[in-house]
């Protein structure tokens, strides 16, 4: 790893940017005004998803898509969207009334996306956690752990 690539990541954790994701020379991390990415030379950091309220970028391994939580403007849900690198074609994946999903993760083929419900699919306890799975596409997710509470 480079020296400036690890320094512009100190900065950016130091600056209160804790998502971060780096892939081909770019870092993909939470801006006060969405997704931004930089490059590892140094140039100037680009706005990618101004104006939509998103967190917890995650790079999908083979390249071309970007998964985070997004929250839909009409609710204050927190689902889990696709889009692509350059922030359009913002795709909803999930649609929880009432449910928080966080913490997208890309399965290492890029078909796939975990990530993490509170409270789980079908309880209103608020105090269990389920991971579940989704294809990258969209589709129906699927269960597949639950916390007892």
């Amino acid at each position: 790893m480079s020296t400036r690539l690890i320094a512009s990541l100190i900065l950016l954790a130091l600056a209160g940017f804790p998502s971060i994701a780096v892939a081909d020379g770019t870092i993909l991390f939470q801006s006060r005004s969405g997704f931004s990415t930089i490059s590892t030379t140094g140039a100037q950091p680009t706005t990618i998803s101004e104006g939509t309220q998103t967190w917890e970028p995650a790079w999908s391994p083979v390249g071309g898509r970007i998964a985070a939580n997004c929250a839909r403007p009409e609710t204050t849900d927190s689902d889990i969207c696709t889009m692509s690198e350059d922030g359009s074609d913002l795709i909803y994946l999930t649609q929880g009334p009432g449910a928080r999903y966080t913490s997208p993760t890309w399965s290492p083929d890029g078909q796939r996306i975990a990530f993490l419900s509170y409270p789980p699919l079908g309880l209103n306890s608020g105090s269990s956690t389920s991971i579940l799975v989704i294809p990258a596409n969209g589709g129906e997710p699927e269960l597949i752990a639950a916390s007892e509470t």
